[in-house]
């Protein structure tokens, strides 16, 4: 089965991957910008290239879940770490999720992720003008650091 794919003006092929992969990127900085360099766990201050995106439902459930900018938080390393291998892990996840989306808004996304759905280049291509866009306004705000 071929890849799908779409022609960019300049004569490349942008594949559905890459459309995820750029997708993601985007959100990722989204989060970290929203939450100002801060930890959503822990609270500490990062600089933001060493704060991390994290997904409170996994990926792994769905595209849904990959995308829903609800379900994404920024985390220090610690935090991240602790996340998925620290002592009583779904103490820690519970009180990041109550605090965070609320335990309804995660069973929501964890439901609507279960439903098989894919992402067509043209919603691919939204998504991403959509967070440009939204991360060059908070840039420009000039709190990034």
């Amino acid at each position: 089965m071929a890849k799908k794919s779409m022609k960019l003006g300049n004569g490349r092929v942008r594949t559905l991957g890459r459309w995820k992969f750029l997708v993601w990127e985007k959100l990722s900085r989204l989060t970290r910008l929203k939450a100002k360099n801060h930890c959503q766990r822990c609270g500490k201050w990062k600089e933001t290239k060493k704060m991390q995106a994290h997904h409170l439902v996994p990926k792994s459930q769905g595209n849904y879940a990959r995308f829903c900018e609800d379900n994404i938080v920024s985390l220090c390393h610690y935090c991240h770490h602790r996340w998925w291998h620290g002592q009583s892990v779904w103490e820690d996840q519970r009180d990041l999720i109550e605090k965070w989306i609320g335990l309804t808004r995660y069973q929501e996304i964890k439901f609507l992720s279960n439903k098989r759905h894919s992402y067509t280049e043209e919603e691919y291509d939204v998504m991403l003008k959509d967070l440009t866009k939204r991360v060059k306004e908070i840039e420009a705000e000039g709190e990034v650091v």
